[in-house]
């Protein structure tokens, strides 16, 4: 049977990691597709902006919550890591940086991110009657998925951390 520290370990350095290349194939894989349906297909932006939108939605549900469970697996490893000689051990550092890196992509996304989501649900709220091209779209897709690339760091670096914490 697993104790509640091996499950924390688990879920920490595993779900941080998972979380990462959730976070991550959605600019490697579904932006690409998308900036090609609009290229090649042409498949109209305001058409696009609710595909984007419904992957969107579909990862504001999603993320968050992972993150949190996530999070707070490595804050129970921070918290129940063994101090030497009443001092706060290394381990218990490692693990809370863990746990704040993860949680790092709700703050990330609120501070650099909304500006850009807000303005792609504005073009998915447009009427069909929209051009079917817009360049402003193009520039805003390709933004948000920059931002959301380096956004999928945060949880890659606190499962990074979490796995030093574990090996240590």
């Amino acid at each position: 049977m697993w104790t509640a520290t091996e499950v924390s370990k688990t879920v920490g350095s595993g779900g941080a990691l998972w979380l990462s290349g959730n976070i991550a194939s959605v600019s490697m894989f579904t932006i690409p597709a998308i900036r090609k349906a609009q290229s090649t297909e042409g498949a109209s932006s305001v058409t696009l902006a609710k595909v984007w939108t419904n992957v969107y939605k579909a990862g504001k549900a999603l993320n968050p919550p992972v993150a949190l469970a996530v999070a707070s697996s490595f804050a129970y490893l921070a918290w129940s890591s063994p101090s030497r000689s009443g001092k706060s051990n290394n381990n218990s550092r490692l693990y809370t940086l863990a746990a704040a890196l993860t949680m790092g992509i709700v703050p990330f996304t609120l501070m650099f991110m909304a500006p850009t989501n807000n303005k792609i649900l504005r073009k998915a709220a447009q009427a069909a009657t929209a051009p079917a091209f817009d360049s402003e779209f193009g520039a805003l897709i390709e933004r948000w998925s920059t931002l959301n690339f380096v956004r999928s760091l945060l949880p890659l670096l606190g499962g990074v951390v979490g796995m030093a914490a574990i090996l240590a």
